[in-house]
């Protein structure tokens, strides 16, 4: 068959060989060419249908994962505008708050710890500021990063509520409250 796709025509072979090789081919299987090919194209069909399975899952875990994502790091409204496929317009706000905090002595206290003492003061911590900000109406961004100059971790939480929202965090005007002490390890 892949010869009579061949460019040149004189690579092709004429009808009698054609011939030839398909009654040589179909005493062989000793069925009907077109049931064969029918077989072939039901196989082929299964085959798709299966493959097409494969990847859709595939597409929509991957767009689950995607989601998940672009939650963690935007806003919710600034998310789902971004997911309808729509422009997202920059908004300017009258007043932020934005909180940073440090965890004094981090680093001679983690050289100090084993390290699932530090993971479990570190889940602590931010266990104890996500249930004082869930109190407000603002956008967390938390990261730890390392202050090189300093040599001190921040912990970063900033507040953006939503715009045209009535519920005004005022978050700058209180102070943390001590939901829950974090454990410090000590040696």
């Amino acid at each position: 068959m892949q010869h009579c796709w061949a460019e040149d025509a004189l690579e092709r072979p004429d009808f009698n060989q054609i011939r030839v090789q398909l009654r040589k081919f179909n005493r062989e299987n000793s069925t009907n060419i077109l049931d064969n090919l029918l077989s072939r194209m039901e196989q082929y069909a299964n085959n798709l249908e299966e493959l097409v399975e494969e990847r859709t899952q595939a597409y929509l875990e991957e767009k689950r994962k995607a989601e998940a994502l672009l939650y963690q790091i935007l806003p919710h409204s600034v998310a789902e505008q971004l997911k309808r496929g729509e422009t997202v317009q920059a908004e300017a706000f009258d007043s932020v708050t934005i909180y940073f905090s440090d965890i004094v002595g981090f680093t001679a206290l983690s050289a100090q710890s084993t390290p699932l003492q530090v993971v479990t003061l570190l889940n602590d911590l931010y266990t104890c500021f996500d249930a004082i900000i869930d109190n407000f109406d603002v956008y967390k961004e938390s990261g730890i990063r390392e202050l090189w100059n300093q040599g001190n971790p921040e912990i970063q939480n900033h507040g953006m509520p939503e715009s045209g929202n009535t519920r005004n965090p005022k978050s700058g005007n209180h102070r943390i409250r001590k939901s829950q002490n974090p454990r410090v390890p000590v040696s």
